[in-house]
């Protein structure tokens, strides 16, 4: 096969990348978006939002696929960085740069790829929007006019984009390798140890600010039944299915993360008690709405969650987050006994 060619300006692309602080992050939801949409309007198997490194392909955004990192040499969004434009290949199997493609005779068997160069606010090409498929087909002049729409969509999110002060002070503080550390590699948010140094830092500012501090434990509701009738395959899908429900029902400056298990938790700077009640049944009604494995034998398996809230309206110097943590994981308990699928939330400290 064809390695990607590297642009003449790739260094300077590449230090114009490093400022973004894009590779190796938590998932976020407006791209999340965008992918979705992206599939669904040109109906193929996949959509990604890449960004594209010195050595590797770094997936941001997956729908209809498993997000993984690639080698930048053999991936086709090289190629699109390298061709700095619209860039498709209609089958891979005739195409001489691309038919003995790891890509293409392994697992993925991508026929068909289209990507489109997503460009910073210096002009420099950050990545890719691509869309591939299992079958050789073509893009008429309106479907590429359409990805083209959606590439300019990714390009005004990234410049909207605000992650709030910890995870952009934390993410610019470290190296990808330390990135990709604090990383859940199967939801692509926030391990519990991302989640510790974030919340340290939230509750730092929330002192310093005089302001309230909310957490959100979410408990995915008999998990262990998903497990079991179906396999864990299914029961890692439940996981990526909740982190993607959870991601889009919070800004992106609020802070989510998975627990550990089936256990995820949200943090809210600045926020009443009523708004993030208000929050915790939102959450709720997409669950209820979106919650829903698709199975192989065509069934489907709709599954809920329970949550509790601890919210914090005055904090103390000896307020620790160890506290809070352990104080929503009780309104989580409370939660499950009510019956599960429902909102409990408790005021922190907790009155006698």
């Amino acid at each position: 096969m064809e390695f990607a060619p590297i642009p003449s300006d790739d260094a300077d692309r590449l230090i114009s990348l490093e400022r973004m602080n894009i590779i190796a992050v938590p998932r976020e939801a407006d791209f999340d978006r965008i992918t979705r949409l992206v599939k669904a309007f040109l109906d193929v198997d996949a959509c990604l939002i890449t960004a594209v490194g010195k050595e590797k392909v770094w997936t941001r955004s997956c729908t209809g696929a498993e997000a993984s990192e690639l080698p930048r040499n053999t991936s086709m969004c090289g190629h699109t960085v390298a061709a700095a434009d619209l860039f498709i290949i209609e089958d891979t199997l005739k195409d001489d740069r691309f038919f003995d493609s790891p890509l293409v005779t392994g697992s993925a068997n991508i026929r068909f790829y289209a990507g489109m160069p997503i460009r910073n606010s210096e002009g420099h090409i950050a990545g890719t929007l691509c869309i591939f498929d299992n079958k050789p087909r073509e893009l008429d002049i309106y479907q590429q006019s359409i990805l083209r729409d959606f590439a300019s969509f990714v390009e005004m999110a990234e410049r909207a984009r605000n992650l709030g002060h910890s995870q952009s002070q934390l993410l610019s503080q470290l190296k990808v390798a330390k990135r990709q550390a604090l990383i859940d590699p199967l939801s692509k948010l926030w391990n519990r140890a991302g989640l510790d140094k974030l919340m340290a830092s939230e509750l730092a500012l929330a002192k310093s600010n005089n302001e309230s501090m909310a957490v959100l434990m979410i408990d995915l509701d008999h998990f262990k039944v998903i497990n079991d009738t179906y396999g864990h395959a299914e029961g890692d899908n439940a996981i990526r299915l909740a982190a993607q429900i959870l991601e889009s029902g919070v800004r992106g400056s609020d802070i989510v993360a998975r627990f550990g298990g089936e256990e995820f938790t949200i943090l809210i700077r600045g926020i009443s008690q009523d708004s993030v009640e208000q929050i915790g049944k939102n959450i709720l009604s997409l669950f209820n709405e979106k919650a829903i494995l698709l199975l192989d034998d065509g069934k489907q398996h709709r599954f809920t969650a329970s949550i509790g809230i601890s919210h914090a309206p005055a904090l103390t110097e000896n307020t620790q987050c160890e506290e809070i943590l352990c104080h929503a994981d009780n309104a989580v308990y409370k939660a499950k006994e009510k019956g599960r699928n429902c909102v409990v939330i408790q005021k922190y400290p907790p009155t006698e």
